[in-house]
């Protein structure tokens, strides 16, 4: 699970719940889905849904993705916060300031 007082784009406790409420796991039709961040790399992560009973093939067996589209290894995201801070004409240390107040 995310720490608590990490900021992403999207929520991922809201997210968790609104899954929870709106899905139910195909293998043990149970509604006991979870978010877990695999990696992170800038603004992008992968996360897994993974059905929180541990008997069920969808614990063990989890769903990946990413949260921004790819471009090769790359996050789109994080390409595109790049070109932003080039377009106002700041640089990196600017980017890691913005993302660090957030």
């Amino acid at each position: 699970m995310l720490p608590p007082k990490q900021l992403n784009i999207v929520d991922t406790m809201l997210l968790e719940g609104a899954l929870e409420t709106a899905t139910v796991s195909k293998d043990c039709n149970v509604s006991t889905i979870e978010i877990i961040e695999i990696s992170r790399h800038g603004l992008g992560a992968t996360w897994e849904l993974r059905c929180k009973n541990t008997t069920c093939s969808s614990h063990k067996y989890p769903t990946k993705f990413h949260t921004s589209k790819k471009q090769g290894k790359k996050f789109e995201l994080n390409c595109a916060a790049v070109l932003i801070f080039r377009a106002i004409g700041k640089g990196f240390s600017a980017a890691n300031k913005f993302c660090s107040i957030l």
